[in-house]
């Protein structure tokens, strides 16, 4: 079934078997999501996490938000902004204007199993929350070591014994999980024929990769396209 929200939806969890149309804005400000089985239209999108099997459609801008869908993502009304946050579709994303010229980075990926995207994504955040935990282990047992024999008391002796099994856990865990990101990596399935489309202005504040090929915006570029395949030597248009 579909539902029609006449107002904003704020920091709500919905799930919904059919369309999803907001008549003003979603707000969820990370305490709250949203997953949509097929179709998503809204006035604004901001501070959320939309998961949606069909298109997205936006009136003013998309801010700050995760969007995951497995069509298109599309905001040409109004400002027709999307900036700041990470937008991942199947098919192609087409705005007015996206990216901030100062503040949050905005990702763009297209050409991607959004499923996949969002698996490799979470992967990818833990190993890097490890990552740093590993290094907070690391420089405990660095000042540890840096004591001398006279200063070293049983206490010292225990803590560093239990930070060096903590750092080969960390290290055997990290390794496990690389792996496994490696080999989702691996069998990924890219689609050739997917694009990014900007009418107005696209900021070199932004990290673009489409059907798999990381894109390079050097400098900020105004009505561009970006495909998945080179053309003149370029895959910027």
């Amino acid at each position: 079934a579909d539902l029609l929200i006449h107002g904003s939806c704020r920091s709500s969890n919905i799930r919904v078997g059919g369309s999803l149309k907001v008549r003003h804005g979603i707000i969820t400000d990370g305490r709250g999501g949203l997953e949509i089985r097929h179709d998503v239209e809204a006035g604004f999108i901001e501070n959320s996490t939309l998961y949606c099997g069909g298109s997205v459609t936006i009136g003013k801008a998309a801010i700050n938000s995760e969007i995951y869908c497995g069509e298109f993502i599309i905001a040409t009304r109004g400002e027709g902004i999307m900036a700041g946050g990470y937008y991942c579709a199947k098919e192609y994303i087409h705005a007015k204007n996206m990216g901030f010229e100062k503040g949050n980075k905005t990702e763009f990926v297209t050409g991607v199993n959004w499923r996949a995207a969002k698996s490799m994504r979470i992967r990818a955040a833990r190993i890097e929350k490890l990552e740093e935990s590993k290094s907070v282990i690391r420089q405990e047992l660095r000042e540890i070591m840096k004591k001398n024999r006279n200063q070293m008391t049983l206490k010292h002796k225990k803590m560093r014994d239990d930070l060096q099994k903590n750092l080969q856990r960390y290290t055997s865990i990290l390794e496990r999980l690389q792996l496994h990101l490696d080999s989702a990596k691996a069998k990924l399935s890219y689609d050739s024929k997917a694009y990014l489309l900007v009418e107005n202005l696209l900021v070199a504040n932004t990290k673009v990769e489409i059907g798999g090929k990381p894109i390079s915006v050097v400098d900020s570029i105004a009505g561009v396209a970006i495909s998945g395949k080179r053309r003149r030597g370029s895959f910027i248009m």
